[in-house]
């Protein structure tokens, strides 16, 4: 019995880890009707419905506290406790709910709530992506750039992050976004610091 419960402790603590690592499972939004388009390449509005739900259902971080606690609570009593086989099983099982609903009311009260609050910062949705120069980005007025997002192509003007000419046909990396204007560096720069 000891083995089991080490084994379900042990399990618990790395998917904790792994819980941690990963982060907090996000399940799909469908939405009926597109956004409404605010000339723009994206909206806040875009984004959300793209975005995935935030959920306090059966994950890793649910799975996680009922492991631990069901083999902590089970270890020690099969090591302190005289109780018989079936209360050493029923005890540290109740032990373990009850520790993954305090963790989904935990996350369903609390966290949930705070992510749906959070606001993303339009300018920085596309930073890191990378596009193609189609219109050479001249240090006096801005080229155009092209970029694949969500299997949409989007043509967006584009100026260099650090004002230098950049050629038709470079590739490029999306720093921010301003005003419906992509600030971008040429990928050779960014390969060069990684």
């Amino acid at each position: 019995m000891a083995y089991l419960f080490l084994s379900a402790l042990l399990l618990g603590l790395i998917l904790g880890v792994v819980a941690m690592l990963v982060g907090v499972e996000r399940r799909p939004r469908h939405t009926a009707h597109p956004p409404a388009s605010t000339g723009l390449p994206f909206s806040h509005e875009s984004v959300m419905a793209a975005s995935s739900e935030i959920s306090a259902r059966f994950h890793l971080p649910v799975v996680s506290p009922f492991a631990t606690t069901f083999g902590a609570v089970g270890y020690l009593m099969t090591r302190y406790s005289s109780i018989g086989i079936v209360g050493r099983i029923i005890i540290p099982a109740v032990a373990g709910a009850l520790a993954a609903a305090g963790v989904v009311i935990l996350v369903a009260r609390w966290a949930v709530p705070s992510a749906r609050r959070d606001v993303p910062d339009e300018r920085f949705l596309w930073q890191g992506l990378p596009a193609r120069v189609t219109s050479a980005i001249d240090t006096e007025k801005p080229g155009r750039i092209i970029i694949e997002v969500d299997g949409t192509r989007h043509a967006v003007l584009a100026v260099s992050l650090n004002g230098d000419p950049i050629g038709q046909g470079s590739d490029v990396i999306i720093e921010r976004i301003e005003d419906g204007t992509a600030f971008v560096e040429p990928w050779t720069a960014v390969e060069q610091r990684l």
